[in-house]
């Protein structure tokens, strides 16, 4: 083997297993021998060549680790998490571990293109980053000037995202999407600014390490394997606290639930406020703390009797005794409960006000800013205003991807930009997406890899990794003190690849503004931020790669980093202050009432279609290994799991005689079917009206060797959505397939 193969086959599988958070939930890796992992190759085996280890930050998925670069002889041996970490610490999710891979990707992107063939046919030219500059910028200002900003919109999501988003937002376009905020955290934004007043976009807080009961509606914790809020949440359930998990399927969290309701899929919102009505009209609520902390709660009472436990479990398939059983559960805990609000939220087109009935129940309960709860209460250390700002404006958004695809389609939209997202991936009708693409007259991609959304590009630029390259300040607002960080680069840039500031910066100067990025490099903007704290990067590389405020800054010159593997991150979250509720909790909102919004979240039956005769709901969901379509081309995480299976109920599998294991094609209720057959595990944890994938699988993009058609695309079956009247974002919950023979 060669000393370049050798430097890239160096972790062992052992090492690999031992620092991954997957052994948590028994998610169960393959034990099969694998190439990646010889034990001889392992750089804890008597390799004696010096190294060197750089702190960074994670982007192989949201959860934002802090961990240390292994480097020697300019070549990266491996990651794990940074000790120093009060989130993570020592540990590293398999995602984590495996961007070793990510970085020496034989197809990655590696020079500026330009396309040659048809839209997505995938044929291109080398050019230089001066003509691959010169022409996004001409046609930029071309359409700018000639049509207007209507006429422009960008796709952009991820850590790097943030420059070009400036670039287009300070040209006066607003047409800036990003599916990770819409379809993650607006929702849940929206439904927490009308419920508490904030959102929980920045200074939001789970209190884990002194809650006594949990509430997961449909939530992937643990198969996201996210490790800062798995290991506090498990630390949680290893104190006692009680779990309560609602989901049509017997997810790795159910499994440790001690109350597992298996939801009728779309009915989760009435299951909420049956739970509301049991605590209300049992008088089961704290009637002082409510009447103190909140307004509307008359408007509440009411509105909730029509919510009786009989009827509610005629829409959810969920008893009346376990209804009544799980609400007293989290009454006989309160206020030290934790009303779980999700992650991914966007389900069937009722999203922020099955949001809003999460945040009524943590009222109800008094779990609002209390021990053991959810908590908004301001942070004692405030950030300065320009980092304060700079974090604010991660999360611009403008409108949802469906409007910009109709725009698209009617050729309003002229100039398409696509930055760190594949939007044939990410939304439903992808068909539709391909052809709105189609007819834009021009589209630039700028990405690692050469996925979907590169097909159809113009001009594709190649993105440094997050290993090669500085990014925007890492800033976690959710903790009593800040802490801030940055992402460093742990080794030279490959090929002609650039990071995210040198492209846009230049991009700015062939516009013509030449004023929005006036550092020269993104050192030296980062330096701009970090001086109103008296830091620097290289201080806070010198720190352990992040710094929490009010904290006493250890001796920059120390040679070591301290040890904190004995120290559980929980009792670091412990010692924060709980501050009093400070703030009026609308029960009825009055900013949904002004907006011509319900003003209190409600569930008809007719709103959710049941399926068709003959078919099942499809349901997607998170993977231990991957995240999203983004690590698909991974080899060491395709090891792990190669390709999506989908979940059957046994009893619907014998009646529809398919056998685990049998491979089969779907077919959707427009008559749309999978390009290839998915192999079928049979399983007693799903109810019978529906069906389970994980989402990311069924890459069409063949430039990606190990992505290309492996497993199937969800999103490809969705051809229907259902548009949520306040978020604007569709959810995607709404479709149904059926089994079909090849």
């Amino acid at each position: 083997m060669s000393g370049k193969a050798m430097a890239e086959q160096k972790l062992s599988r052992r090492s690999f297993l031992k620092n991954t958070g997957l052994s948590a939930l028994a998610l169960g890796l393959s034990q099969r021998t694998a190439y990646s992992f010889t034990e001889t190759d392992d750089p804890q085996n008597g390799n004696t060549l010096s190294s060197t280890t750089v702190p960074t930050v994670c982007a192989m998925c949201r959860a934002r680790c802090l961990v240390l670069a292994t480097v020697r002889e300019g070549r990266l041996l491996k990651l794990e998490g940074n000790p120093a970490s009060p989130f993570n610490g020592r540990m590293v999710c398999a995602r984590g571990q495996a961007a070793v891979k990510l970085l020496y990707d034989p197809d990655r992107l590696k020079y500026p293109l330009k396309r040659i063939g048809e839209r997505g046919e995938g044929k291109w030219v080398r050019i230089s980053w001066e003509e691959a500059l010169a022409t996004i910028a001409s046609q930029f200002k071309k359409n700018l000037i000639n049509h207007g900003p209507a006429s422009l919109a960008l796709f952009a999501g991820g850590p790097s995202s943030f420059y070009i988003k400036k670039l287009f937002q300070q040209n006066g376009i607003s047409q800036v999407h990003d599916a990770s905020f819409s379809h993650c955290d607006k929702i849940r934004n929206l439904a927490y600014e009308a419920t508490f007043g904030t959102s929980a976009a920045h200074s939001f807080h789970l209190d884990y390490a002194n809650t006594k009961c949990i509430v997961l509606l449909g939530s992937h914790v643990g198969e996201n394997v996210q490790v800062p809020e798995l290991r506090p949440l498990l630390s949680a359930l290893r104190n006692g606290a009680e779990l309560i998990v609602a989901d049509p399927r017997y997810s790795a969290i159910a499994a440790k639930a001690d109350h597992y309701l298996p939801v009728k899929p779309g009915t989760d919102i009435a299951l909420l406020l049956g739970w509301l009505h049991h605590i209300v009209f049992e008088n089961l609520y704290d009637a002082q703390w409510i009447d103190e902390n909140a307004s509307g709660f008359p408007e509440l009472k009411n509105h909730l009797q029509y919510y009786t436990l009989s009827r509610v479990a005629d829409y959810t398939g969920i008893s009346v005794s376990d209804i009544r059983r799980t609400a007293e559960t989290m009454v006989s805990h309160a206020p030290a409960v934790i009303i779980h609000p999700g992650n991914h939220l966007s389900w069937y087109g009722n999203d922020v006000q099955r949001v809003r009935a999460q945040a009524l129940l943590a009222a109800l309960l008094g779990a609002v800013d209390r021990t053991g709860s959810m908590q908004f209460s301001d942070i004692s250390t405030p950030l300065p205003e320009q980092i304060d700002a700079f974090v604010q404006a991660m999360d611009a958004d403008g409108p949802s991807f469906s409007a910009l695809m109709n725009r698209m389609e009617k050729r309003e939209i002229k100039f398409a930009g696509i930055w760190g997202q594949n939007p044939f991936q990410n939304h439903p009708s992808p068909y539709k997406t391909i052809t709105s693409f189609k007819k834009a007259e021009f589209i630039f991609c700028s990405d690692i890899l050469p996925g979907e959304a590169s097909q159809y590009a113009d001009i594709v630029l190649p993105e440094a990794t997050f290993l090669e390259r500085l990014d925007v300040l890492e800033v976690w607002k959710n903790q009593t003190r800040p802490v801030i960080a940055s992402r460093f680069p742990v080794v030279k840039s490959q090929f002609e690849v650039k990071d995210a500031y040198w492209i846009v910066k230049r991009l700015d100067d062939q516009i013509g503004r030449q004023s929005m990025f006036p550092h020269i490099n993104a050192a030296s903007f980062l330096d701009s931020q970090l001086m109103s704290l008296g830091l620097s990067l290289a201080e806070l590389r010198s720190h352990d790669g992040m710094f929490i405020l009010e904290e006493e800054m250890a001796d920059p010159g120390h040679d070591t980093i301290p040890d904190f593997s004995d120290i559980d991150p929980d009792e670091v979250f412990a010692e924060f202050a709980v501050l009093p509720p400070t703030r009026r909790i609308e029960l009825s909102s009055s900013f949904f009432a002004e907006q011509g919004w319900d003003p209190l979240p409600g569930f008809n039956a007719d709103d959710i279609e049941s399926p068709p005769a003959g078919f099942v709901r499809l349901l997607y969901g998170r993977s231990p290994v991957q995240s999203l379509s983004f690590t698909t081309n991974n080899p060491w995480l395709n090891h792990e799991i190669d390709e999506n299976v989908l979940w059957v109920n046994d009893i619907y599998a014998a009646r529809s005689r398919v056998k685990d294991g049998e491979k089969i094609f779907l077919e959707n209720q427009d008559g749309i079917r999978s390009i290839k057959p998915i192999k079928v595990k049979v399983t007693p944890g799903i109810r019978s009206d529906c069906v389970f994938m994980v989402h990311g699988y069924g890459c069409r993009s063949s430039l990606l060797k190990e992505a290309f058609n492996r497993g199937i695309s969800d999103t490809a079956l969705m051809t229907r959505s259902k548009e949520d009247p306040i978020s604007g974002v569709r959810g995607m919950r709404v479709n149904f397939v059926r089994f079909v023979q090849g």
